[in-house]
């Protein structure tokens, strides 16, 4: 039998000392006591660094008592999203294997969860603009060239392409954090690309706002990467 210490606590004698390891983080279910960023990326490079598994946890959709305020191990994840605090783990932190501390978790984010285990495509949930919600549901791909503000999405010149013969100008506002754009008329030959804005920009009259990424989930934008596959969502 595989024998579990915990990551949190545990010497790299006692880790070095065992013969292949699993390392498990505590969850805190008390606010305010759960790990820092700092603190755990510390404690997992010296695991990793040893080539052990790392297992940690991420809060559910029903909480459990007596407290009721989630059972994460990162206290950044406490009122988090399953499935954001999942990607988390996962992309940034690299966790092996991954918990949910409570008693059940959303229907939902298991099925995003799932869906990017199984392919790698990042699920963001959206609200577009009625006259753009053909881009629901379809696999997209960042640009791996994209710039210092915005994700570029690598299908939208063929978007431009298929029967979009003008883009008017039409609710050139702010940029904020979230954003899904797309480059109008006045844009010349850029007409039809279509970017996510993940640094808020000012408003200009070449580019037209036609949705917006979920506030629960603007966390995403800090995980995507150049040259990742995503899926804009219709959250339920």
């Amino acid at each position: 039998m595989p024998i579990v210490v915990n990551a949190s606590t545990e010497t790299i004698e006692t880790l070095e000392a065992l013969n292949e390891p699993i390392a498990c983080h505590n969850f805190y279910p008390r606010p305010e006591t759960g790990l820092s960023e700092c603190r755990f990326k510390e404690m997992n490079e010296v695991i990793q660094s040893l080539d052990i598994p790392i297992m940690s946890f991420i809060p559910g959709s029903d909480y459990r008592g007596p407290i009721f305020e989630g059972l994460p191990t990162l206290e950044k994840h406490r009122k988090m999203n399953s499935y954001v605090a999942f990607m988390d783990l996962k992309i940034n932190y690299g966790i092996d294997r991954i918990l949910v501390g409570d008693l059940d978790i959303d229907s939902e984010s298991l099925k995003w969860i799932l869906h990017y285990m199984k392919t790698d495509e990042i699920t963001l949930p959206v609200v577009l603009d009625q006259d753009y919600r053909e881009l629901y549901n379809t696999p997209l791909t960042i640009r791996i060239d994209s710039g210092a503000y915005a994700y570029r999405i690598m299908e939208s010149r063929e978007y431009s392409c298929q029967g979009v013969e003008s883009v008017q100008p039409h609710n050139c506002i702010e940029r904020t954090l979230g954003s899904i754009t797309i480059d109008n008329d006045l844009y010349k030959r850029y007409r039809g690309e279509i970017q996510i804005i993940h640094s808020p920009l000012d408003k200009d009259e070449k580019v037209n706002v036609i949705g917006h990424v979920k506030d629960e989930y603007l966390e995403l934008l800090k995980m995507i990467k150049c040259g990742d596959r995503i899926k804009l969502r219709r959250e339920r």
